[in-house]
């Protein structure tokens, strides 16, 4: 593919502000219906904050934008073999290989809705029994009350998207992912309601060379983010409308424009050995005070600087202090290396592949004083790997799929099914939560629909 195609220049001004708010608000119509994530845990005691005024449960963990179905089945390792619309958050190099450079078609593909909804096992659990969407959120609330040491979860996502560009030129992205996800924290007759949704507009673009041995990526994700933290609840029937609601009005709103970049290099051999490097959320500059989620205690973070909009942020009931919410001030900077092979065969004349991933995210960097991502993190949750097996092309995996992976040294899994231009996808993780002997693994399982063309 040729290179000599310009990258755009986007400038985020205030009509792009007006444009994300109006996005922000359809959007979260949408997944605010099905999001919310419900947690108790009796023996943090209100306030929940450390001694330096910081908001510091044995929820945190380290911070996740995007959980995409495909790369949580095999662990996370994506960052050499994303080559769809999650390269967006794994390594936008990836998109140059999501079409083949040779094609004069001007669109190569699309999807819409391409919904996800998640959940753990103790939600699932309170709404094992029929019930409508709209219930879930009562349903999940009321089981985080009565259980208090059982974590609750589910959380929801949407990411429409297209990409394009003509023969022997670069590959165009856009695409408008929206996440949501609640927490309600449950502790001596004390709950704490912790809510966020980020509507975004994601742009990329990305070229490989004519052979596919060397491929780069830039992206962008302009975005508008609603956090809210309260525990002033209300006692009537808590339903997704309600929650929406809820926790739209008084949020502190933030915008930000991350920037990430990343390159892939290929060798000239039949399985494909790639190497990756993406650097994700560049640094615009740094702000003190952040809790680092690995160890709880206050670091200055770089990353990229999120802009107030409206809001501020909630004090605590007990001190009159204002909590401090790190993801209303920076998103951190997030640098991912991988390698990944694709051993191939036949049986019976059926191509079989057989991708295999191994990352290592997020690399840990400091300078003097300041931190470049998430240190301190336990290092062996900076190993993602992975193995994905599917038919037919070896570059295109759009129809049956298995998948297994260790993230956080625990096991995930994962299938997809496509057929007619629908997609069905499931994977069940892991996620680390909670600081020092807090530390506890939540199981969670995501599913997904979309229609592609």
């Amino acid at each position: 593919m040729s290179n000599n195609g310009r990258i755009p220049i986007i400038q985020f001004s205030s009509i792009h502000v007006s444009v994300l708010q109006a996005i922000a608000r359809t959007m979260a119509g949408v997944t605010f219906a099905c999001s919310f994530v419900a947690t108790s845990y009796a023996e943090q005691a209100a306030p929940f904050i450390n001694a330096d005024g910081h908001l510091a449960t044995p929820l945190m963990s380290i911070p996740q934008d995007w959980a995409g179905i495909r790369a949580m089945g095999m662990g996370n390792a994506f960052t050499t073999i994303g080559n769809d619309e999650l390269a967006v958050f794994s390594n936008p190099a990836g998109l140059a290989r999501s079409r083949n450079p040779r094609s004069r078609s001007g669109i190569h593909e699309g999807s819409f809705p391409n919904l996800a909804v998640g959940f753990n096992a103790a939600s699932l659990d309170a709404i094992k029994s029929p019930q409508r969407p709209v219930d879930w959120s009562d349903r999940i609330r009321k089981s985080s009350i009565a259980k208090e040491t059982k974590i609750h979860t589910i959380e929801a996502q949407v990411f429409p998207y297209s990409t394009f560009g003509g023969k022997g030129s670069p590959t165009y992205f856009i695409g408008f992912p929206a996440r949501s996800e609640s927490l309600f924290l449950s502790s001596s007759g004390k709950t704490l309601l912790i809510s966020e949704f980020t509507s975004s507009a994601a742009l990329a673009v990305g070229g490989t060379t004519r052979a596919g041995l060397f491929a780069w990526g830039l992206s962008t994700r302009p975005n508008i983010r609603y956090s809210k933290l309260t525990t002033d609840l209300p006692n009537n029937k808590f339903q997704a409308a309600q929650l929406k609601d809820f926790a739209q009005n008084s949020a502190v709103r933030t915008s930000a424009v991350p920037v990430d970049a990343g390159i892939l290099i290929t060798a000239a051999d039949y399985w494909f050995p790639t190497l990756g490097l993406a650097v994700r959320n560049i640094p615009t500059g740094c702000k003190e005070n952040y809790v680092n989620p690995a160890t709880g205690k206050a670091v200055t973070m770089c990353g990229t600087l999120r802009q107030k909009i409206s809001g501020s942020a909630p004090l605590d009931e007990t001190t009159g202090a204002a909590i401090n919410l790190g993801n209303t001030e920076i998103d951190p900077t997030e640098v991912r290396a991988g390698f990944s092979i694709t051993p191939r065969g036949r049986i019976d004349g059926t191509k079989i592949n057989l991708r295999l991933a191994l990352d290592v995210f997020p690399i840990p960097i400091s300078d003097s004083s300041k931190q470049y991502g998430i240190n301190d993190t336990n290092p062996e949750d900076l190993v993602h790997a992975g193995a994905e097996l599917f038919l037919g092309n070896a570059l295109i995996d759009k129809g049956f799929a298995l998948r297994v992976g260790v993230q956080n040294t625990q096991p995930t899994f994962g299938a997809s099914i496509g057929l007619w231009g629908v997609s069905l996808e499931f994977a069940h993780y892991v996620v680390r939560t909670g600081l020092g002997s807090t530390q506890t693994l939540d199981k969670r399982y995501l599913a997904g629909l979309s229609m592609g063309w």
